[in-house]
């Protein structure tokens, strides 16, 4: 038998990440680290001009800044 749960998918902490980068309207916010380990939903992101950084170096005094 397969069970199925009736809730699945990204966590809440993932979902909320995501749409606290897409609801700031500014052309300058990043993403410090991977919200998400899901190549599409970066993909998103990226087109929509978010920009994850890996070094905490790469972000800038202008940047709006959305921590994971």
């Amino acid at each position: 038998m397969i069970y199925l749960p009736k809730v699945y998918g990204t966590c809440m902490g993932a979902y909320k990440a995501v749409n606290t980068a897409l609801s700031i309207n500014k052309d300058n916010v990043v993403v410090y680290k991977e919200i998400l380990h899901n190549q599409s939903v970066m993909e998103m992101l990226k087109k929509k001009n978010i920009k994850c950084v890996e070094n905490i170096e790469d972000i800038n005094k202008n940047n709006e800044v959305v921590i994971r």
